[in-house]
């Protein structure tokens, strides 16, 4: 499982630091060496807890009776005291209590308290009071670290080291999951089946997480094909001398065209025509079109003429054969002395031209190249009034 050896060695120095306030040879020692060996045997198997030994189980290993005084006074105080006294004097107030020892250590890359609880006082004619027993828990404290490579990165021309951790923008977020993820790891603690069901999901997770972060590096972001908010937000800021322009696959995006994504869309839309920018639109639709199909495509193209988007279709089968198969995109360029995109945006497609993902991207030859496609077919395409 993931961190076994570090949650091993964490465990490890909880034991020597009680281990080391107790006598050795005598009973209390003797007893807290047997839970913690129970403690790291299930740990190996996966579990949080050690084998619950019954208080006679439990005293023949040690060599005493039940209910011999020295057996005693070890389950109730000794011991109990001994695992509170080595706690980190910062440890979290709700772990400062007799039976519990609380530290920090490294599982996983992460900084986590290390909680083993243990025999406790407090216990009276309670079924836990019958066995002995070791459980720990590994909460994580704070975020996630990005492990420091020495690669070097460029800024302002200057060579300088990756950051070591999560700007602050993020940090509240990673926070957040990281203690859903303690959590999680008590809610699904029952079994090792669970356990494991958990931990594929959270690495899963993780692997995605990592996924997305490396298409940012190389310059491109993907997001459900609807989820739009991302495009909305970088339209809406449009404004005098920069340009949107577009192509709508009517045979894929009809549908999308009358969700409230759209609506909030080309509200974006009309913001960048009103400050000054430009907006166009090409439609490209079915040769074979029904009447109703045909009614339907001209009322939305009006919508956006209403609005101030200047707009084009053209069938598909007018297309140049030598141009690629055609899904939604756009070019977002800014109309200085010298025009230039600066993101481009397309829809990819899955097997049977179904809408999969957005796709956006800062790589300069896909914006040209998309930019050159979008412009020729502006050409070809015919006004919409």
């Amino acid at each position: 499982m993931p961190g076994t050896d570090d949650k091993l060695a964490a465990v490890k120095d909880v034991e020597q630091r009680v281990l080391g306030s107790l006598n050795v040879g005598r009973t209390p020692r003797r007893l807290l060496e047997e839970l913690f060996k129970d403690l790291r045997s299930g740990i190996n198997k996966g579990d949080s807890s050690g084998a619950a030994l019954t208080r006679e189980e439990a005293a023949k290993r040690v060599g005493k009776l039940q209910k011999e005084s020295p057996f005693k006074t070890a389950v109730a105080k000794t011991l109990p005291d001994a695992m509170q006294c080595v706690s980190d004097s910062d440890a979290p107030v709700e772990y400062q209590h007799p039976g519990i020892a609380c530290v920090k250590a490294t599982v996983d890359a992460w900084p986590h308290w290390v909680v083993v609880r243990g025999p406790c006082a407090s216990h009276r004619d309670v079924p836990e009071d019958n066995v002995l027993k070791l459980t720990v828990d590994f909460r994580p404290i704070g975020s996630p670290r990005i492990q420091k490579t020495r690669a070097r990165y460029q800024l302002d021309g200057r060579p300088t080291d990756p950051p070591t951790q999560f700007p602050d923008r993020l940090q509240p977020y990673l926070e957040n999951a990281a203690e859903h993820l303690s959590e999680a790891m008590n809610r699904f603690n029952e079994n090792e089946r669970l356990r494991e069901l958990m931990w594929d999901h959270a690495i899963s997770l993780a692997e995605n997480f990592r996924s997305e972060f490396e298409k940012l590096r190389v310059g491109e972001i993907r997001t459900d094909y609807d989820e739009v908010k991302l495009l909305t937000a970088c339209v809406e800021k449009l404004s005098e001398g920069e340009e949107l322009l577009g192509l709508t696959d009517w045979a894929t995006d009809a549908p999308w065209w009358q969700e409230d994504e759209a609506s909030r869309f080309l509200d974006a839309n009309a913001k960048a025509i009103n400050h000054k920018a430009s907006v166009r639109r090409i439609f490209v639709h079915s040769a074979f079109e029904t009447d109703a199909e045909r009614a339907r495509r001209i009322k939305e193209m009006d919508r956006h003429v209403r609005l101030g988007v200047k707009v084009k279709f053209i069938a598909s089968d007018n297309l140049p054969e030598t141009m690629p198969e055609l899904a939604s995109q756009c070019v977002i360029r800014s109309n200085g002395a010298t025009a230039h995109g600066w993101l481009t945006y397309r829809v990819e497609l899955a097997h049977g031209k179904r809408p999969l993902r957005n796709v956006f991207s800062i790589d300069p030859k896909e914006i040209r190249a998309n930019e050159q496609l979008l412009l020729s077919l502006w050409q070809s395409a015919t006004k919409h009034s």
